[in-house]
């Protein structure tokens, strides 16, 4: 007998609950998963998306670094290709799992997986133990009203900040007891996360953000953003910034992937503002952790309504609709602007919030295409991709949903605020 600890979106050994719990109890050997499935990235009636080449490496640096502080406890983690629901399945026959131990998600794809791994360990007459590691707050934390029903975001930040009911991290894992060896699994598609040869994709250019991948590498952002710089006391004049890389806190990589919990973040912001003062910037981007919040809440709750609505018809023909997309894609349109943002977006899988939003308002509003085109371009390309947030940003933008109005950008206003002296245009349209 044993027990499978299936990572997700929380590849980190800090403040891991589900971790944490796997491992008190050390009666039975444990053994670490991670399953990389294409398949869950399908909105409902289309093909899979495949990662772009800086998405899918810094998920495999994330791993790799992963591996490693589980190889420093005398574990390690065994990472595999395949439908998510039939390898977990498979791992608990082969490894007589008697408790699976995982993170709950909020996705629409991710929950109905979870449903059916549940339904299927109960036949195996196995015990599913899932937990709420992805968010800043535990949604049964919240007893004065249910974020899954509360639509709109400045009534939800209303309601939790009178209180903030935010659990304190749990401690780091530092030892692991009866790790179990699974090298000797076969019939199994591993993936190879390790590098076996130098890696000269960071070569092609030397614009733009660069992103070490993995947890030790998210805590030193956190302690450079916060400690070290102070930029947190900028933040709110600085966020919109598109040059310099203290602008804006660049946590979204490690949130997205789990390699930071929220809580890490929300507990440093508060002995900041305890031993430096608070002031509107360290509020500002507590409330960001809330947008993050806020829309894993809202994508439980619309499940598969939130891919399918389109919002906006468009008078193109299909034709010059695909020619306006893949116009986008490329940085080609008749904005320098939105060209500068896409080019961004392609050599690095980074984009500002910023110009995320113009670059989808100028797909939505000016070039008529759909807006789930443009998720889905940014859902392979992001390495800060994250389900909720990505589909439900450009779902606001689009006013899709029974309780969302259009936002459209004005494209020539936000150059004029924030690129005036073309500075950012000049660093992406340079060959």
């Amino acid at each position: 007998m044993s027990r499978l600890v299936w990572f997700r979106d929380d590849l980190r050994l800090h403040d891991n609950e589900m971790l944490s719990a796997a491992v008190e109890d050390t009666s039975e050997p444990i053994a670490f998963v991670y399953v990389m499935d294409d398949s869950l990235s399908a909105s409902p009636g289309s093909k899979p998306i495949a990662s772009g080449t800086r998405r899918a490496e810094f998920q495999k640096e994330t791993l790799r670094s992963l591996r490693k502080s589980l190889l420093a406890l005398g574990a390690d983690l065994l990472c595999v290709r395949g439908e998510t629901v039939a390898t977990i399945l498979k791992l608990c026959r082969d490894l007589d799992a008697k408790k699976v131990f995982y993170s709950r998600s909020t996705a629409h794809n991710e929950r109905l997986a979870e449903l059916a791994i549940e339904k299927g360990l109960q036949a195996l007459g196995c015990k599913a133990r899932a937990f709420q590691t992805q968010t800043l707050i535990c949604d049964t934390d919240l007893t004065s009203f249910d974020p899954y029903v509360l639509k709109s975001f400045s009534k939800f930040r209303d309601r939790v900040e009178r209180d903030w009911p935010v659990r304190e991290p749990v401690p780091t894992l530092h030892s692991i007891e009866n790790p179990m060896d699974v090298s000797g699994l076969s019939d199994i598609s591993q993936i190879e996360i390790e590098k076996t040869a130098p890696d000269h994709t960071e070569d092609r250019t030397n614009r733009g953000f660069k992103f070490e991948a993995g947890e030790p590498a998210a805590l030193q952002r956190l302690d450079s953003f916060i400690w070290q710089t102070g930029s947190l006391l900028n933040y709110r004049k600085t966020r919109n910034g598109l040059i310099e890389f203290n602008d804006s806190s660049k946590l979204s990589p490690y949130l997205a992937n789990g390699s930071l919990s929220a809580r890490a973040v929300f507990q440093q912001v508060r002995k900041f503002e305890t031993d430096r003062g608070a002031n509107d910037s360290t509020l500002w981007f507590l409330y960001e952790l809330l947008w993050r919040d806020h829309f894993r809440f809202q994508a439980q709750s619309r499940g598969a309504g939130l891919f399918l609505d389109r919002a906006c018809e468009t008078t193109h023909s299909p034709e010059i609709e695909q020619a306006n997309f893949q116009l986008w894609c490329a940085g080609r349109t008749a904005n320098d602007f939105v060209n500068a943002a896409m080019i961004e977006l392609a050599e690095t899988g980074w984009l500002s919030n910023r110009m995320r939003q113009v670059a989808a308002s100028y797909l939505i509003f000016d070039l008529g295409v759909d807006w789930r085109w443009g998720a889905e371009w940014y859902e392979a390309q992001l390495i800060d991709y994250e389900p909720a947030s990505n589909w439900g940003n450009w779902s606001y933008i689009a006013g899709a949903g029974s309780m969302n109005r259009p936002h459209r950008f004005d494209v020539v206003q936000q150059e004029a605020m924030y690129d005036a002296a073309r500075k950012y245009q000049k660093n992406w349209l340079s060959r």
